[in-house]
């Protein structure tokens, strides 16, 4: 696939003002805060789909050590620029030995995988490399809740996630499932209720026929594009291989 025909998904910014790269870069010192579990210095950590690196770097503010796999060429260049160990390579098949990772992560990746049996590849790779104890965190776009915008604006997105889809798969590929929950804004447990009431609110009446057909009226679809971008509703799934 040309470099073209991934610029606008992951090589551009989603806001001008950077208001998507703030909420990301949070979004990662959250993720460690409120859903991963404790992980001992220099621990081995795994991410497919390294995108910008946003995670990479709390990686390295929590004295991780990082690999990252990114089929993107320009992405996996901008990687090595930051001094971040990257494979540049399509996912699945691993190319990580057996037994050899303490967590693998990804965020927005299956659900640009083809089929239930591509992900449940992905799953069974995940589970090979990890080692015993080891946990995997899967974030994905749950198309509960954003319904059409999952397709509208990205192209790219075949694989429909909810957080049920993902709890049976990885459930089905020997895993436990430690925590699963959807999040809108926030992670924090405390405000969870918050987050799923504004989810469940929110997002029907900005997706609705009548409130999308006077948006692409008054909006051009670069900046409905935008502003999609930041109204995102998402899965996590954290579940851990078997001692």
């Amino acid at each position: 696939m040309p470099e073209s025909a991934q610029s606008k998904y992951t090589l551009n910014s989603a806001t001008k003002l950077g208001i998507k790269m703030r909420r990301k870069e949070l979004l990662q010192s959250n993720i460690f805060r409120f859903i991963m579990p404790h992980l001992p210095e220099l621990s081995k950590v795994l991410e497919v789909g390294a995108g910008k690196g946003l995670f990479a770097r709390e990686c390295l503010a929590q004295n991780l050590s990082y690999l990252g796999i990114e089929p993107s060429q320009e992405l996996c260049e901008k990687l090595r620029e930051a001094g971040f160990t990257i494979i540049e390579q399509p996912v699945p098949p691993i190319p990580v030995e057996s037994e050899s990772v303490d967590l693998l992560h990804s965020d927005q990746f299956i659900e640009h995988l083809c089929s239930y049996r591509e992900v449940m590849e992905f799953f069974a790779e995940t589970y090979r490399v990890l080692k015993p104890g080891g946990y995997t965190l899967v974030i994905a776009p749950n198309y509960a809740t954003v319904r059409h915008l999952f397709f509208q604006y990205e192209y790219q997105h075949s694989y429909i996630v909810t957080v049920y889809r993902l709890k049976n798969m990885l459930a089905d590929c020997g895993f436990k499932i430690i925590n699963a929950r959807c999040f809108f804004l926030w992670l924090s447990p405390q405000l969870n209720w918050v987050d799923r009431l504004l989810a469940h609110t929110v997002i029907p009446i900005l997706i609705s026929p009548i409130v999308q057909g006077i948006l692409s009226t008054l909006f051009s679809e670069e900046f409905l594009f935008r502003i999609h971008k930041n109204i995102w509703d998402n899965v996590a799934v954290l579940a851990q291989k078997p001692l």
